[in-house]
């Protein structure tokens, strides 16, 4: 604790000092028509190298000496192990007292303390940094925000400190809370349509990866992905989101997951290039830097944090691009036409990443769009890689086609016994075609159509029955204390009765247009075109014998000891008021009617 003395030498030096800070600096004046004031060029800045420097040693009189006008305006002093204190003034000749936010824009410092003196006196002091979790905050946002006051005709000088283990970046500006208000506004905006074009990339090629199984979907989705949790990390929005309670976590992961960033880029690429056969001296090199990824992944985690960053920034981040976009540039030059949007997408991505430099060294303006050129170019270049995985497609269809011809020409020279062979194999082709579309329309357990299919020919058969004005019947069964059936015999017994009730339903129905699908769990649907309510409702009765003749056992089922199904029967004729979703809810309706009215019966609804 210090001592009384020392806390009255502390502010006497304060006092004797404070009209030299103000005559010496270049100080903010305060004026009502100015909302925002960019403060890199009113910064005094002194570099502590030794890290030693307390708040009383700053404002010695040979410390304060030392301090320089950052006359340049640069905010970025680089990956040092020194600490940073600048001082600035902030002057307000105005008869009101004025309400300012400071903000700190770059997220990524590890220790921040502000310290704020008016009239040679403390008046105030904050702690901040990316090592204290999110809730510590004094606003919860991702960058640093400190409210300060300063009265009516008076001069406030703030002092702060920052000491990180990354780059030292300090883009200090001073903002009336509207007009800080209407910034966060316009970034959230921008950050909500970034995130939502990059999953929604993601997610569409997932989806094209499960229908298609092309390796190359999923390593694009992989980079997608790790460069969307890369640009949470790099905004801070992971703290803010992910784990707001885990500063080290967050930390340490932010560059784990630019390595794989980068991994899975180099990943994508050698796939989608094949450079192992257009480029092999550019893929062992990319194979070098994915096992480079990997390695710093593991001494980010075990080793040090700050060596695995400079890694990244310095080796990785440096020359994996280069590496990319020479190996584009390369399979184009081959031949390989699909390398073309490839090499403009790294082309994009590059010069944002040049341009997001400028930002940082003080050659371009802070406006939004430098200061979120990489968001820009990383969204552009996901969006190019796509359209590349597209032309990719065309090309193999192209090649198919052209493959196609050239076998026809060859087929006509061929022998009869080459013929039948093609000919066989296309019936083969085919059968594996018939089963493919069967497997997507079947339901995997029961065997018969699953709910999208039914929701298809719902929609085709309402549409053509609003055509004719002819009745349209629908089933739907559920059956009963079905939850029960699986507690008591297992989940392999209650596969089983959902097989054998499936079967029974589809052998039950007799024309061939009529439809038994599995709707959802244990509910079952069965469409009947050109049916009324009575027609439905036969078919329900025989489905209600057919399935009572199963005589499932179910001990716990409290409509009898077997197997039972509870019905709703609709019908009507459609019109242009309503929509095939009408008959659904008729048929959930009287399904309702008949669990209410002791299950095992069928109750029925029409329009």
């Amino acid at each position: 604790m210090q001592s009384p003395w020392r806390s009255l030498s502390l502010c006497f030096v304060l006092f004797l000092l404070s009209p030299q800070v103000a005559s010496a600096s270049t100080p903010v004046v305060l004026n009502e028509d100015v909302d925002k004031f960019l403060l890199a060029r009113h910064l005094y800045v002194l570099e502590d190298k030794e890290a030693s420097l307390s708040l009383e040693d700053v404002l010695r009189d040979d410390v304060r000496a030392e301090f320089k006008l950052n006359k340049e305006g640069v905010e970025n002093f680089g990956f040092v192990n020194s600490a940073f204190w600048v001082h600035f003034s902030v002057e307000n000749p105005l008869h009101e007292d004025q309400e300012l936010v400071l903000e700190e824009a770059y997220p990524h410092i590890d220790h921040l303390d502000v310290y704020l003196f008016r009239g040679g006196r403390q008046v105030g002091s904050f702690k901040a940094g990316d090592t204290f979790p999110f809730h510590r905050r004094e606003v919860d946002y991702r960058s640093f925000l400190f409210e300060l006051v300063v009265p009516a005709q008076s001069t406030m000088n703030v002092y702060i400190r920052a000491k990180t283990e990354g780059a030292a970046q300090l883009p200090l500006t001073l903002w009336r809370p509207n007009a800080l208000l209407e910034k966060i506004n316009k970034e959230q905006t921008f950050m909500g349509v970034y995130f939502g074009i990059m999953t929604a990339m993601a997610l569409y090629n997932l989806f094209l990866f499960i229908f298609l199984r092309d390796r190359n979907y999923l390593y694009y989705v992989a980079f997608v992905s790790s460069m969307i949790l890369q640009q949470l990390g790099l905004s801070r929005m992971d703290m803010e989101f992910l784990w707001p309670n885990s500063p080290a976590f967050a930390n340490t992961s932010h560059i784990v997951i630019y390595c794989a960033t980068f991994f899975f880029g180099a990943l994508f690429s050698r796939s989608f290039l094949d450079t192992r056969r257009y480029a092999p001296l550019l893929n062992k090199g990319l194979l070098v830097m994915m096992a480079v990824c990997v390695l710093n992944a593991l001494i980010t985690i075990f080793v040090s944090r700050r060596l695995g960053g400079l890694i990244v920034l310095f080796v990785i981040a440096a020359i994996e691009p280069l590496l990319l976009l020479a190996a584009g540039i390369r399979c184009w030059s081959k031949g390989r036409t699909v390398a073309r949007y490839y090499t403009v997408a790294w082309t994009v991505f590059l010069i944002s990443a040049v341009f997001n430099n400028f930002r940082n060294m003080g050659v371009v303006e802070p406006t939004l769009l430098a200061n979120y050129s990489s968001h820009i170019g990383s969204a552009l270049e996901v969006f190019l890689l796509s359209l590349a995985l597209a032309d990719r497609i065309n090309a193999i269809k192209n090649d198919a086609i052209a493959a196609k011809q050239k076998a026809f020409e060859a087929e006509k020279a061929m022998t009869t016994e080459l013929e039948k062979q093609v000919e066989l194999r296309t019936a083969e082709l085919k059968d594996a075609n018939l089963e493919l579309e069967k497997q997507s329309n079947t339901d995997g357990l029961t065997r018969i159509f699953n709910r999208r299919y039914f929701d298809r020919q719902l929609d085709r058969e309402w549409r053509r029955h609003k055509r004719t004005a002819h009745p349209l019947g629908l089933i739907m069964c559920d059956i009963d204390f079905f939850k029960q059936y699986n507690d008591t015999y297992g989940h392999q017994a209650g596969d089983a009765c959902l097989q054998s009730i499936a079967g029974t339903l589809d052998a039950s129905v007799r024309r061939s247009h009529d439809i038994v699908a599995r709707y959802g769990g244990e509910e079952f649907v069965v469409l009947l075109p050109e049916t009324d309510l009575h027609g439905a409702r036969k078919v329900a009765e025989s489905i209600r014998s057919a399935v009572y003749d199963l005589k499932i056992p179910h001990e716990t089922s409290s409509v009898g000891g077997v197997v039972t199904l509870s019905y709703g029967v609709s019908s009507t004729a459609p019109d242009t008021g309503t929509g095939a979703t009408a008959l659904v809810s008729l048929a959930d309706e009287a399904l309702y009617l008949s669990k209410k009215h002791g299950r095992d019966c069928i109750s029925d609804r029409c329009s």
